[in-house]
């Protein structure tokens, strides 16, 4: 991620309460239902070793690969590639994503 500077290292951006750190330009999926967070696993797999919890709210990057884990298609059973704000690249269950 590259920092944009202008305009925002200049004038009420300076002096603001909120400033932009970065953009970065995707699909993103936003982590909503945990109750409180969602595993981030090394393979699309409930069983598979969790890399980190991304929080209610996080939007995380969809690196545009899904694989399902239930036959039938439905949503319950789906999978999605994504990297979280921090880079780790995992496999979070869609049940718990607004896509």
């Amino acid at each position: 991620v590259q920092p944009i500077p202008e305009p925002f290292l200049e004038g009420i951006f300076l002096n603001g309460a909120n400033r932009i750190v970065a953009v970065q330009q995707g699909p993103f999926a936003r982590v909503t239902g945990t109750g409180s967070c969602l595993n981030i696993r090394e393979a699309p797999d409930p069983t598979a070793r969790a890399l980190t919890c991304a929080a209610e709210g996080v939007l995380l990057r969809d690196l545009g690969m899904a694989q399902r884990s239930d036959p039938s298609g439905s949503r319950e059973g789906s999978w999605l590639y994504v990297v979280t704000p921090s880079g780790t690249k995992g496999w979070a269950f869609t049940k718990y994503l607004e896509l």
